[in-house]
């Protein structure tokens, strides 16, 4: 057998051996009613000279009794009244026990309650779900009515599994009532022994006794009653095809699940619907497709580069069937934690269809009918199509199709120069196809343009024909070809290409909703929200893509943060996106949060800009890859504003940035940070310690340090 597996029986095993030497050298005596009679003056002197150093000898002897599971549990509590009296000695007893069932029940736990669990079957494993659900009702029932062995239940809730937080709480609240008796019957124990006799210990089951604490075990199920009688109205409800709920969600994307998961876990009601797939645009043709042929093309690249590190490889070989593989791979291993099943195992009711509002607060999804507290509106955003004249008569791409390419395109066209764009151009350009990007404006117009630059250079530098500030007059598509005609002035220029991708933005997605008929304000930018993400109709929340404030997977995570703080605990959390970081995911990546140069100056503040190349970071000269900088926008005063990083791992380089927008920390906490050597990071500490170096190498510093050193 694995010795590894061997040494989570020592804990118990330990336990064991030692209770056995422990009754087989008859030592238990020590712990008697008799012993107790012999030694009570002692004990009280002790007790008087010494009592906080008797009162912690006392706990830690009730601790290895319990853990030990020995017989003698009621003599010291008695013993704990009779010598610290009712109130402190009950404290005591409960401390004692409490820390002795722990250890017992962590013990159990790691010898045999991992190894049970790992060996569960489905019917023990549907078991300890339902059982974790009501855990502490059950423990508190059984710690409050005496007839249950106390070390019967350590060992059986070890088994379980009930957190031990929970073990501990239900351990130190259940067996108070049943200690404090005892307590005070030690408390009037020496005259019984004083006159040869032995006290009572049937007075726990005297009716005055055994039946609150009874009554006290059956109320601490109250909430499982209410559990099964909520969910037999459920299933009546159900077959009337009528859900009544806490909170309805409508969209199982990124914002949609957050916020599912979350309130179900803290207890509502919670219904989720989807029309679509589970995981919504970022799992299946979003983020996480586009992301992973990201890294092929990279790894594509990376092979390449490696001759200037002195690291030669033949020819690349790209296997566009495995590339797929591998993006279809990626989703399929993230598809569970978004599955119908996790949710449902959480708790929450999935129902699959499109939802429409009937009135102010139920929903129809099919032939249900759901009335809600509270809704949460999170059904993203699509691709947007131009109304450019024949486009919608060609079969072109969007970002929901693109990733269903059987084979590399021989050229593709990509109109569209915004993140998804440029990702899209820089990985098939990698992976082997000619790309064309067009853009109206500029690529990458929402981003700096000191930093736009270095991505677009590389794309040009890969082969990547980037069209800036063109306008397309029509799209026509033959047999094999996507024909483009751009607009010159008076003259046209045609391009040809084997496929076409739109890139041109998101919109949101509120058909099919009757957002009307729940007055729910709305437009063709998406729903109208306030600081708390409520809508027109305070009832219902907006979280994500279909508000139009920001397009972002992780800002329709952090929108479901907002919902949960107002929807569920009432609190007027608001929403800020001012701090809210972007990153495009090209090599190199550019990451930026807060407001740009330009966006400060429009503002109509004063700023100063502080920069850095990476020419200048050592790592960055280690690793041959120097392409990028940082900027940082601040006012004169040394506030920061913003901050943007084009270069290798941006985005990750980013973070510190927004945790200073975030808790408007000044330039001077940045510059004063240690970084590592050599890393990326240390860029950040270099640009912001650039802030004070007019000030700390002017003239007058430089006479302040003469002058000193006349004194020295």
């Amino acid at each position: 057998m694995d010795l590894r597996k061997l040494k989570r029986f020592i804990p118990l095993a330990v336990i064991v051996v030692v209770m056995a030497l422990v009754l087989s050298l008859g030592l238990d005596r020590y712990l008697s009613f008799e012993a107790l009679r012999q030694n009570e003056a002692a004990v009280k002197e002790a007790v008087k000279a010494m009592p906080v150093l008797s009162a912690f000898l006392f706990t830690l002897l009730y601790v290895l009794v319990v853990a030990l599971s020995l017989p003698a549990a009621t003599v010291l509590t008695l013993t704990g009244g009779l010598v610290f009296g009712t109130f402190v000695g009950g404290v005591l007893t409960i401390a004692g026990a409490t820390g002795g069932a722990c250890l017992l029940f962590l013990a159990a736990r790691t010898a045999l309650g991992n190894a049970l669990r790992q060996k569960a079957g489905p019917r023990l494993q549907q078991f300890q779900e339902g059982f974790q659900k009501d855990a502490a009702s059950y423990l508190l029932m059984v710690r409050f009515i005496p007839v249950f062995p106390f070390f019967l239940v350590n060992i059986a809730a070890a088994l379980t599994n009930v957190s031990f937080s929970v073990f501990l709480l239900t351990t130190a609240v259940g067996i108070a009532p049943g200690t404090f008796v005892y307590a005070s019957v030690g408390n009037g124990l020496s005259v019984v022994l004083s006159q040869g006799g032995v006290p009572d210990l049937s007075i726990i089951f005297n009716p005055e006794v055994f039946l609150p604490l009874c009554g006290l075990g059956l109320l601490s199920l109250a909430p499982v009653f209410v559990r099964k009688y909520q969910q037999v109205k459920d299933i009546e409800l159900k077959k009337r095809k009528l859900i009544k709920a806490d909170i309805c969600v409508i969209g199982a994307g990124s914002g949609g699940l957050s916020v599912a998961a979350g309130a179900a876990q803290m207890g509502a009601r919670t219904v989720l619907v989807e029309r679509d797939k589970m995981g919504g645009d970022c799992l299946n043709t979003g983020c996480v497709p586009s992301k992973a042929l990201l890294a092929a093309a990279h790894a594509s690249d990376a092979m390449q580069q490696g001759k200037a590190l002195g690291v030669s490889a033949a020819r690349v070989k790209i296997d566009f069937d495995a590339v797929k593989a591998h993006v279809r791979k990626v989703i399929a291993d993230i598809e569970p934690h978004d599955s119908v099943e996790r949710f449902e195992g959480l708790g929450v009711t999935v129902l699959k269809g499109n939802a429409r509002f009937l009135d102010s607060q139920t929903a129809k999804v099919g032939t249900y009918q759901i009335q809600a507290k509270k809704f949460v509106i999170a059904t993203g955003s699509a691709a947007a199509v131009p109304p450019i004249q024949g486009l919608r008569k060609t079969d072109f791409m969007t970002n929901e199709t693109i990733f269903d390419l059987k084979k590399p395109p021989e050229h593709l066209l990509i109109i569209g120069g915004g993140a998804i764009g440029v990702e899209m151009a820089q990985a098939h350009a990698r992976l082997g196809s000619k790309v064309t990007i067009l853009e109206a404006d500029r690529l990458l117009p929402r981003s700096d343009p000191d930093l736009a630059g270095f991505v677009r250079d590389r794309l040009v530098a890969e082969g990547v024909e980037c069209l800036e500030g063109v306008k397309i007059k029509s799209v026509v598509q033959s047999t094999r070809l996507f024909k483009i005609t751009l607009l010159d002035g008076e003259t046209t220029k045609l391009l040809t290409g084997s496929h076409l991708l739109v890139a041109t933005g998101r919109r949101p997605q509120t058909a099919r909703l009757d957002l009307d008929m729940a007055g729910i304000e709305f437009d063709d930018t998406g729903i109208k929200v306030d600081d708390r993400l409520r809508t027109s109709n305070k009832r219902v929340f907006a979280v994500g893509d279909v508000t139009g404030l920001t397009q972002l997977t992780h800002a329709a995570g952090y929108h479901a943060g907002i919902v949960i703080r107002n929807a569920l605990f009432k609190l007027p959390a608001k929403a800020r996106h001012d701090v809210m970081p972007q990153v495009v995911y090209t090599d190199p990546e550019l990451a930026q949060v807060g407001l740009t140069e330009a966006e400060a100056v429009a503002g109509g503040l004063k700023v100063k800009v502080l920069t850095e190349a990476f020419s200048g970071n050592d790592r960055a000269r280690a690793e041959n890859d120097i392409d990028g900088m940082i900027k940082v926008v601040l006012t004169p005063k040394g506030k920061i504003l913003g901050a943007g990083i084009v270069g290798k791992n941006a985005g990750d380089l980013l973070a510190p940035w927004t945790l200073a927008l975030e808790q408007k920390l000044s330039i001077s906490a940045m510059a004063g940070t240690i970084a590592p050597y050599p890393t990326r990071g240390e860029i950040s500490k270099r640009v912001a310690g650039s802030y004070y170096t007019p000030t700390l190498f002017s003239a007058k510093t430089r006479g302040l340090v003469k002058l000193l050193n006349l004194f020295s």
